[in-house]
């Protein structure tokens, strides 16, 4: 039986859609495109985290990072590496719309499954820095497959690629080739610069998205949102900004956030598994608690804050807590609840509608909007730095950190909240740009950790 998974050649047109689409026009500066020329895609086996040599790589590594936390902690696999190449299958796979990927690859290495011929290789590549499409379309080869099973076997007889230095550059090219390139340059606000940038090689929020939610979508929000479309014959061009179109498996929290740059969308807020990229503004880190029962604890609190946030927007009346019936509609829209007919006709009875009876009709549609909590919670999390840096004997290392989170309950609901959430730190809470982040998921929470504080850059 002949093989479906089949390498060929990466022509000209791809080589030449790709390096654009990644570093723009050739001759750009030599030292970004080296740090993606130097960093494997490999496991350490004692501590079960890719090491990151140099900054640029980690909006590969950080998302490729937390989709193996996904597998190791709820899943099946246990080992490291196997985590990873399903992480990898998984990222490659949403990429390509869960229908079909590719998979990019050094031609030497393939070379007739001669495993000592791709050791050899490998030796011979560090150091290697392929900053011309001439040089992809002479090193680089592809598969194109249409089940995830076929996949898999692309990732396991490319491993040996995957774990040399060219292994984030790889694996960027892949995604990228899953998606389409220009299908990819489509999903982003702007095009027009390249997804990697100089000096220092770091990627676009859009490289984490697209191995995140299969998308290389500029914005953080849910879904997308049109500016300046007006109706009628003859109108003018709407500006359609896309945001992360459902619940990844993954998702994202970021700095950004807490410095009111932006506002994360409750899809990356609450992906599927509790396990979140954290973004500052140079780096890419992994967050994940190995509890998944911690993404209900705040269910109701996060209900009723987002549907507060939407109506004190409508609030004409500086806070009173009633807005016009006129706006009752939109606002439901923009919750995205459907109430039953009877319960709109009340609600629409008068001029205006009330928090208390929104909330009310809320309720009775979903019980989480009328859970009343006044007891604080906690947990743990564990933050993962990939990138090296000197530990404690002078060794270069990841870094890991157990951070203890105490979340209290709203004010509404109980005034001495913080109060019993410091309790449960035993008074010992901590501060910094890591704190800043896990408040933007969890409001008000307190922080506490043993050793050095965990950076997120």
């Amino acid at each position: 039986m002949a093989d479906p998974v089949r390498f060929v050649d990466l022509d000209k047109t791809h080589a030449d859609a790709l390096f654009a689409a990644t570093f723009g026009t050739e001759g750009t500066e030599k030292e970004a495109v080296k740090a993606w020329c130097d960093q494997p895609i490999r496991m350490d086996p004692e501590t079960g985290v890719i090491r990151q040599r140099r900054a640029g790589p980690c909006a590969c590594i950080a998302p490729v990072q937390a989709r193996a936390e996904t597998h190791r902690r709820f899943g099946t696999e246990e080992d490291a590496e196997t985590a990873l190449r399903h992480a990898l299958v998984d990222a490659l796979w949403c990429a390509g719309g869960r229908e079909q990927a590719a998979l990019v690859a050094t031609r030497r290495a393939l070379h007739e499954h001669e495993h000592e011929m791709a050791a050899a290789v490998d030796l011979s590549l560090e150091g290697a820095v392929l900053d011309a499409s001439s040089q992809w379309e002479e090193s680089f080869v592809v598969a194109r497959v249409n089940t995830k099973e076929d996949l898999e076997r692309a990732v396991e007889r490319a491993q040996n690629c995957l774990e040399s230095p060219l292994g984030a550059l790889l694996l960027l090219l892949s995604a990228l080739e899953s998606r389409g390139v220009e299908r990819a340059m489509l999903d982003r606000d702007d095009a027009s610069h390249p997804l990697v940038t100089p000096p220092f090689g770091h990627a676009s929020q859009e490289v984490v998205h697209l191995l995140l939610c299969g998308k290389a979508v500029s914005n953080v929000f849910n879904g997308t949102i049109t500016l300046g479309e007006t109706p009628g014959e003859g109108a003018g061009h709407a500006l359609v900004l896309q945001g992360v179109p459902s619940h990844p498996e993954v998702g994202l929290i970021t700095m950004l956030e807490f410095l009111r740059y932006c506002e994360v969308g409750s899809f990356l807020k609450r992906p599927k598994y509790p396990v979140w990229v954290v973004g500052s503004e140079s780096h890419y880190t992994v967050l994940y608690c190995e509890d998944e029962k911690v993404q209900d604890l705040d269910r109701g609190q996060a209900l009723r804050r987002w549907a507060r946030e939407r109506f004190d927007a409508l609030d004409q009346s500086g806070g009173g807590g009633f807005i016009p019936v006129e706006s009752l509609d939109g606002l439901l829209d923009k919750i995205g609840v459907a109430l039953p007919a009877e319960s709109l006709q009340a609600l629409k009875a008068s001029a205006v509608v009330l928090w208390t009876e929104l909330l009310g009709a809320l309720a009775a549609v979903d019980p989480q909007y009328a859970s009343n909590n006044s007891t604080a919670v906690s947990f743990e999390l564990v933050h993962v730095n990939n990138i090296l840096k000197k530990d404690a004997s002078g060794s270069l290392a990841p870094r890991i950190c157990r951070i203890r989170v105490a979340v209290p309950p709203p004010w509404e609901e109980c005034m001495d909240g913080e109060a019993k959430a410091a309790a449960l730190l035993g008074g010992s809470q901590k501060e910094g740009p890591l704190v800043d982040c896990i408040r933007t998921r969890w409001h008000r929470a307190l922080c506490s950790w043993t050793g050095e504080e965990p950076s997120i850059v």
